[in-house]
């Protein structure tokens, strides 16, 4: 394991994904707690990889707003294709406009464009943490409405507590 910076991410290798055993599965969640994003370089997998990989996270859903047509046998895939207008170009927490939003996203880059392709992440749990403490407190008290207006689906909405716990280890974000 490769620590790629201070606030997050780390470059993981030794684990073949595709043939990943319950302790690689542990493994991989104690780095994933730790550094909240993993990158698995040269790993080839294929849709049932996918799928089984994400298995022992929890329960799998694509995306209800943009189902997935080409990928038939498995929903649980969506499938961004930047050539055919697939983007997403704006800062997003993932299907946060579900009454339960999703744990985590498995990406898996098939190709990367010459230019563009650029996939960002931050650390809330470090923005939280830097915050004074009047504006944690303040923070703490509110709520936001998440919708899925971008896709088109104005009548698809949460509300959710603006500070977040993380279930694992409590820290606030």
């Amino acid at each position: 394991m490769k620590r790629l910076a201070g606030a997050l991410g780390a470059e993981v290798s030794g684990i073949k994904l595709a043939s990943a055993d319950e302790g690689d599965i542990a493994e991989i969640k104690r780095l994933l707690n730790e550094h909240m994003v993993l990158f698995f370089p040269d790993q080839n997998m294929n849709q049932d990889d996918h799928v089984a990989l994400g298995k022992p996270f929890g329960p799998l859903e694509g995306h209800p707003n943009l189902p997935d047509k080409n990928i038939v046998q498995h929903p649980e895939i969506f499938e961004l294709v930047a050539s055919q207008g697939g983007i997403a170009d704006e800062w997003h927490t993932d299907l946060t406009f579900l009454a339960q939003p999703a744990k985590m996203s498995i990406l898996n880059m098939v190709k990367c464009p010459d230019t563009g392709g650029d996939t960002m992440w931050s650390n809330l749990c470090a923005a939280f943490d830097a915050l004074s403490p009047p504006m944690q407190e303040m923070c703490e008290g509110l709520s936001a409405l998440h919708d899925a207006h971008p896709h088109g689906r104005e009548d698809r909405m949460a509300i959710h507590p603006v500070v977040r716990v993380h279930p694992a280890d409590g820290r606030k974000a």
